[in-house]
């Protein structure tokens, strides 16, 4: 048994997109029991993680997990960075689907081929 779980907290078009590669996958190879988890959503535990996340700030006892990450420690490959104030390198994807009214709640990835078509209008280079 495979079981294919996005590890997102909220749906998009990413999680579709792994749902349908999925599909596509369990299609060409029916002899697998290929299933599809829900991405993490509210579910009990992340809500648990959040409220004590949240609680160690208070206290002043938060240990996150980025002390470690390419802006605070020098990284192999990354030296320029170093420093560096932690951005977004996307800024048109900041509210990805906010004005979207093709999906209610869950995004169905039906405005993929708008997104796609905006994407060869990059007036930058990655």
């Amino acid at each position: 048994r495979i079981v294919v779980f996005p590890y997102f907290l909220f749906s998009g078009v990413l999680v579709s997109r792994i749902h349908r590669a999925v599909d596509r996958v369990a299609a060409d190879h029916p002899q697998l029991d290929i299933r599809k988890a829900p991405y993490l959503s509210d579910h009990p535990l992340v809500l648990d993680t959040f409220r004590a996340r949240a609680q160690e700030a208070l206290e002043g006892d938060n240990a996150m997990n980025c002390a470690l990450c390419k802006y605070r420690t020098q990284v192999l490959g990354f030296e320029n960075e170093y420093g560096a104030p932690q951005t977004s390198h996307h800024h048109h994807h900041e509210g990805l689907g906010e004005a979207c009214t093709l999906c209610h709640g869950d995004c169905t990835g039906a405005c993929e081929e708008d997104v796609k078509a905006k994407a060869r209008h990059h007036v930058h280079h990655h």
